[in-house]
């Protein structure tokens, strides 16, 4: 169903206005889908069928949680006892749940990496970190370097039994400090 003229402009100026911080009608200045359709004056149906001011709406909200995520990261190295909670990004971001879970990955991510942040490690060491996978990960290493010590103690074996066959007849050969012995 196409959308009005007339309620396309309501919403783009509503956003504008929000995005100004001088809401007409909302309450504030919350990147809210409830505060844009107060302050537009239009359904929640009319709305989303706008579609270009939508796409501003949108971007606004992304960058806003960007924004947030950058200051939040900066707050956390000035103060490690600082919880990051995703109740904090989304005050500091003045979104809400909905939209920051409708964001592209790379935001997501990017706030479950700073949440996950180890000071010794880089964040981007904690994207995906699946507990399962480490386990298996750390079983297969230690399989392998079992099967490397087995073969490292049946090379020995095999060693001592020539040297036990071959009876006093081997010197061990060692260089000397100076270098390969010269015989004259």
């Amino acid at each position: 169903m196409p959308v009005k003229s007339a309620n396309s402009e309501a919403v783009r100026a509503a956003v504008q206005r929000i995005l100004d911080g001088d809401p007409l009608r909302a309450p504030n200045c919350d990147l809210l889908d409830a505060n844009l359709v107060l302050e537009a004056g239009v359904s929640r149906a009319t709305l989303y069928r706008c579609e270009e001011p939508m796409i501003t709406w949108r971007l606004a909200k992304e960058a806003a949680a960007a924004e947030a995520i950058k200051a939040l990261g900066a707050r956390k190295v000035e103060d490690p006892s600082l919880d990051l909670t995703d109740e904090l990004l989304w005050n500091t971001a003045r979104i809400d749940y909905a939209a920051f879970h409708k964001m592209p990955e790379e935001i997501q991510l990017a706030w479950v990496d700073m949440k996950t942040a180890v000071p010794w490690r880089s964040r981007r060491e904690h994207v995906g970190y699946n507990a399962d996978q480490v386990i298996e990960t750390l079983v297969n290493q230690l399989f392998g370097a079992t099967l490397a010590l087995r073969r490292a103690h049946e090379t020995i074996e095999a060693l001592t039994e020539q040297v036990n066959k071959l009876g006093g007849n081997i010197v061990p050969i060692r260089p000397t400090q100076g270098g390969p012995e010269t015989s004259g």
